[in-house]
């Protein structure tokens, strides 16, 4: 299993793949939207997106939109965890099917929780 962290911060990639560290999953970093676009594009795969909201090049949102109109990560859920807390982009967000929005900063175990809703195979 391999769990895709789509974030333009390295420290919170680094955060975030600390707090997963205890799970049996790879984990994969990507710095962008654009570069997590890319990847799905060249076949890449994952079974779980975690994804900040503002992001240089492509948002969150933004991607989550291109991937679900070119079919590209279909069935793969996808998680928020930004500052952001504007209902339009919540709205946004659930009207494009995200499983799962956490504010920054998120506790490990909320995080460890919200993946282990998507992936329970994932548990160490």
């Amino acid at each position: 299993m391999k769990i895709l962290v789509v974030e333009d911060s390295s420290t919170l990639r680094f955060v975030v793949k600390t707090a997963l560290s205890q799970l049996t999953v790879e984990i994969g970093e990507l710095n962008d939207g654009l570069e997590a676009l890319e990847y799905f594009q060249m076949g890449g795969k994952g079974d779980l997106i975690i994804c900040d909201v503002n992001m240089p090049n492509i948002s969150g949102i933004d991607l989550l939109k291109q991937l679900r109109d070119k079919k590209l990560a279909e069935g793969v859920p996808f998680i928020f965890l930004t500052t952001e807390q504007c209902g339009e982009l919540i709205a946004e967000a659930k009207k494009l099917k995200a499983q799962g929005w956490l504010r920054k900063p998120v506790e490990a175990e909320k995080l460890l929780e919200a993946v282990n809703r998507f992936l329970p195979a994932a548990s160490a």
